[in-house]
């Protein structure tokens, strides 16, 4: 008697060791989530106005080389300035990601197919690493951003190469998975079927100090010299963004695995534009935006291509000068952004005085569920500021070819 009781004594503290031990990886797991959700919110209020500096750069350099000789050596400076431009329209992205600042152009993908054209493209200046990927026959489809993703997927190739720099293995593999309801309220996500993708490598590892930091901005591991992270807080925020998760298992001196998960297809992707050449010259475009320094960059970009713009400065004012000019106005773009009315209000009672007219969304931070809503409603398209010219012009020319 005296053993069993013991015996069943031991089995209740092993139970309760266990619950514990779970409990503690739950409220882990949580402050994880919370830590980076507040750090996303920083990373959104730093990248909007620093966008907000780049349009204004951006657009003041596209307007001097439309008017600078190409044998010019000012011509050249502006070329260099518009590489760093570039550089920072980059980061500008990554924060936006961090800052779960939504998908672009999301689609129906084959995630192994994406895993593989990247294994490849990175294997190329890669050759002391033995790259194996088993890629399930049947993978369920995604509805992602190809180049986010694509993105994702090299950025944790590169990080398993500094893990690895006298070479290694790499294991890639994809499969179906349905999670567990404690997991799937661990990480607050919205449904249990889910494609996973597992990247292994055998680096060094990590420690626990630097395991509880993996997805913070500019995280380095020591052995990792000069390298900086905010590529691996940037992935954090962009599978975040597609309502999926990241997840890091290391221990030092036996490699990392990172665990993807992103969500079977819920919503549908955004309406295609139309492919056809512009026809139609000097039509009148009403730019709305409350931003003087915006206002004054996307005026002249648009005049440069040969528009007439009419300026409203916020929700009120743009429907004034709509029904006005109505008759004229060819085209809308709209900020999604005011203080006023914010873009679903305008677009609505635009709507109202003419069910035809073509709106081009324009926002600092990237193609989000409230554009992907306004598109399904009827918008013409999404335009991301910084403006670049060439962009601009073509996302202008297939609103205004769409049927309405």
């Amino acid at each position: 008697m005296a053993s069993e009781h013991t015996k069943a004594e031991l089995e209740k503290k092993i139970k309760d060791l266990q619950t514990q031990l779970e409990q503690k990886q739950l409220e882990s797991h949580q402050q994880q989530i919370l830590k980076m959700e507040a750090i996303g919110v920083l990373a959104g209020g730093i990248s909007y106005d620093f966008n907000n500096l780049l349009m204004g750069i951006q657009g003041n350099v596209s307007i001097m080389q439309m008017t600078t000789d190409l044998e010019s050596p000012h011509f050249k400076n502006l070329q260099r300035i518009n590489k760093c431009l570039d550089s920072g329209i980059n980061l500008t992205k990554q924060l936006m990601n961090l800052a779960k600042g939504g998908r672009y152009i999301v689609m129906p993908s084959d995630l192994n197919k994406i895993l593989v054209r990247t294994s490849r493209m990175f294997s190329r200046n890669k050759k002391n690493i033995n790259i194996h990927t088993t890629c399930h026959k049947d993978l369920w489809k995604v509805e992602v951003d190809r180049i986010q993703i694509g993105q994702v997927f090299l950025t944790l190739f590169e990080y398993a190469s500094n893990a690895m720099p006298k070479g290694g293995n790499l294991f890639l593999q994809t499969e179906n998975i349905s999670l567990e309801d404690k997991f799937i309220e661990t990480y607050k996500l919205r449904q249990s079927r889910f494609v996973k993708i597992t990247i292994t490598d055998t680096g060094e590892g990590l420690d626990e100090k630097e395991l509880d930091k993996v997805f913070e901005p500019f995280f380095k591991p020591h052995q990792f010299g000069n390298e900086s992270y905010l590529d691996l807080a940037s992935a954090y925020g962009v599978l975040r963004s597609h309502d999926g998760i990241i997840t890091v298992n290391s221990e030092k001196g036996f490699g990392t695995i990172f665990n993807l998960y992103l969500p079977t297809p819920k919503i549908k992707s955004p309406e295609t534009f139309l492919n056809k050449k512009n026809k139609l010259h000097g039509e009148t475009i009403l730019l709305v935006d409350d931003e003087d320094l915006e206002i004054e960059v996307g005026r002249r970009l648009l005049e440069k291509l040969g528009y007439r713009v009419i300026i409203a400065v916020n929700g009120e004012d743009a429907l004034k000068k709509y029904k006005t000019g109505k008759n004229e106005i060819a085209l809308i773009i709209l900020d999604m952004i005011m203080p006023d009315m914010d873009a679903e209000e305008v677009y609505a009672a635009l709507h109202k005085i003419n069910p035809k007219a073509k709106i081009l969304l324009a926002s600092g931070h990237s193609f989000d569920e409230r554009i992907n809503r306004l598109i399904k409603k009827g918008c013409s398209g999404f335009i991301a500021k910084p403006f670049i010219l060439n962009s601009l012009f073509d996302k202008i020319t297939k609103a205004l070819n769409q049927e309405k």
